[in-house]
């Protein structure tokens, strides 16, 4: 005769709910896959949209300027505060950096984040492109529009090709990228002769700027040029 198995004797095991730690290993696969999806977009999938927004931008305003040139600009003429706030004022080639590598400059450093998450921004208050002066745009190295996220491969005497609506200026990079890094707050790379703050600009000055670090930091790389030739549409 066969023993029944006695009540509370072990059998096979249940399968029940999942268990308290399987729940948090759960939840944290759920974040780190969530935290990927979010670092892959910003690093890669909108910096392909903002460069597809640049080049169109940027395309648009030089095919609309070569069929109608405009006269120069001045913005220091008296009771002109010079180009409205995100308004396209230029576009920046550097072939260096390729032969599409063509972005839009902004009329926006008061709404910096605007402008930069769409091309380049112009420092309100420098020169304008071609002017006597310094013309200063900042750009981003990452995220967004990171059209100086290759910067580093500027070097000194390559050209910095700058279109406006009536003209045409080529300015040669006289300290690259890798030769210069400041704080973020040394404004002095902004004025009209970087270096020296009580100095009259004689000439047409560039001046850009973009985050040393893909990373924020407060490290800034800068390149400096000068103007070469400027050419009327």
């Amino acid at each position: 005769m066969t023993a029944s198995r006695a009540p509370g004797a072990s059998g096979p095991p249940r399968h029940g709910r999942p268990s308290r730690l399987r729940w948090v290993i759960l939840a944290v696969a759920a974040a780190l896959l969530a935290a990927a999806i979010w670092m892959a977009w910003t690093w890669w999938g909108s910096t392909l949209l903002a460069a597809n927004r640049g080049r169109d931008a940027a395309s648009s305003a030089q095919q609309a300027w070569s069929a109608s040139p405009s006269a120069p600009a001045n913005s220091r003429a008296a009771g002109v505060s010079g180009p409205a706030d995100g308004q396209l004022i230029a576009v920046i080639r550097i072939p260096k950096l390729g032969a599409d590598w063509r972005w839009p400059v902004y009329a926006s450093t008061d709404d910096p984040t605007n402008a930069l998450d769409h091309g380049l921004a112009w420092y309100r208050g420098s020169a304008l492109p071609g002017q006597i002066g310094n013309f200063a745009v900042a750009g981003r190295s990452a995220t967004g529009a990171n059209a100086f996220r290759n910067a580093d491969r500027l070097a000194k005497g390559d050209e910095v090709i700058v279109e406006t609506p009536s003209a045409v200026c080529t300015y040669r990079i006289d300290v690259p990228f890798s030769g210069l890094t400041v704080r973020s707050s040394d404004a002095w790379v902004l004025d009209p002769v970087p270096g020296h703050p009580d100095a009259a600009a004689q000439q047409p000055l560039i001046t850009l700027t973009t985050s040393r670090d893909a990373a924020p930091t407060d490290a800034r790389s800068v390149a400096l040029g000068h103007l070469v030739r400027t050419a009327s549409r």
